[in-house]
């Protein structure tokens, strides 16, 4: 029911925060794991693993920049 509010969640946002967005509003997070990234031809660009992967980096970074291991 929050869905029609992702819009406006995730501008500004990168990629990789995409998939926590999502799984803030929607508990069905398996289907967030499916998403894809695609650019205005439908010429696939980024998987699941990817945006992951992008989050999995991002938390290091600001967990090391907090001086957090």
């Amino acid at each position: 029911m929050n869905f029609p509010t992702f819009r406006e969640t995730v501008i500004g946002e990168t990629v990789s925060d995409a998939t926590i967005i999502m799984a803030a509003i929607d508990p069905c997070y398996c289907c967030t794991e499916r998403m894809i990234v695609v650019d205005g031809s439908d010429k696939e660009l980024m998987k699941a693993h990817d945006m992951i992967r992008l989050s999995q980096e991002k938390t290091m970074r600001i967990k090391e920049k907090m001086g957090i291991k």
